[in-house]
């Protein structure tokens, strides 16, 4: 048998079912009993993972996806599941579009909540492919926040900056269920680009804390506890790998191109996109204090 050898613990990339248009094809899985994820099974631009936990007489909903079209295929989906009349929750893990563009599509009386960070990050958002009216959430949070989902608690808790500016995860506690947007990313290369990587890591650790049976990522199939010790290897390891550079006095591009060619890097040379590499030694670097808070 010949093949490249997988180390324990690597994620591997992810096959998917194809819709007609050759995309990849979104589907609703339960997870745990009340809790659902919708899964887009490799990583595309504008192709995010979303989620929902359902109740007698509520129901959140976690993130909204790119757009109106995909967000709407998402609640067609899970209209099965939805209590009617329901109160709903929505929950934008942080303030990149491919997670929150989608709130045009929510009802009218659905609550949309966000952290502070992310919300102000949403208001300041000037992306060229950002949609015209979007819908920014109704209410903010600092730290954590607990909500009632028919009687189940439901925390939502701040561990950003690291991704983005105001990243959130989801713990549906009593079902061992975690949301973690793209703290976590299955099969591609995760990118802080905030920072600093010590909250990234902090993050992740809290969720190995909480040793849930499930983990939704922002992109890819369902995450076990293996695939966010994997991500944690690589923090850990540009981390340490940028300290050591920048003190024998490498910059941050030449220390990514001495990194992308050590051995160590072969465990995930093939995870999709690789070169944030680059883009997450830079991070490192701010960390630092090498670079100032915005340089590229």
């Amino acid at each position: 048998m010949t093949g490249r050898v997988v180390h324990r613990g690597e994620l591997t990339r992810p096959t998917a079912r194809r819709s007609e248009s050759g995309r990849a094809a979104p589907s609703l899985e339960e997870v745990a009993p009340d809790v659902w994820a919708w899964l887009y099974p490799v990583q595309c631009r504008g192709e995010a993972n979303a989620g929902m936990v359902g109740g007698r007489d509520s129901a959140l909903i976690v993130d909204t996806l790119w757009d109106e079209a995909q967000a709407g295929a998402m609640l067609a989906a899970m209209q099965p599941m939805l209590c009617d009349p329901a109160a709903l929750t929505v929950v934008n893990t942080h303030a990149d579009g491919d997670h929150w563009w989608g709130n045009t599509a929510m009802p009218a009386d659905a609550t949309i909540v966000t952290s502070a960070a992310s919300l102000a990050e949403m208001r300041s958002d000037a992306s060229v492919a950002a949609p015209a009216g979007r819908r920014l959430p109704d209410s903010s949070f600092t730290d954590r926040l607990i909500l009632d989902v028919s009687g189940r608690h439901v925390e939502l808790i701040e561990v950003g900056p690291g991704h983005s500016a105001g990243d959130v995860v989801v713990h549906v506690r009593d079902r061992r269920v975690v949301f973690v947007g793209d703290l976590l990313s299955v099969g591609s290369t995760p990118v802080a680009w905030h920072g600093p990587i010590s909250n990234v890591l902090a993050a992740l650790d809290l969720v190995l804390e909480w040793a849930p049976q499930v983990v939704v990522a922002g992109h890819g199939p369902v995450a076990k506890c293996r695939d966010v010790r994997a991500a944690r290897d690589y923090w850990s390891w540009v981390a340490s790998e940028s300290r050591e550079l920048c003190a024998g006095g490498h910059d941050p591009v030449h220390a990514a191109r001495l990194m992308s060619r050590s051995a160590e890097f072969e465990r995930w040379r093939q995870w999709d996109q690789p070169e944030r590499l680059v883009g997450n030694v830079l991070t490192a670097y701010r960390e630092l204090r090498v670079l100032p808070n915005g340089a590229a």
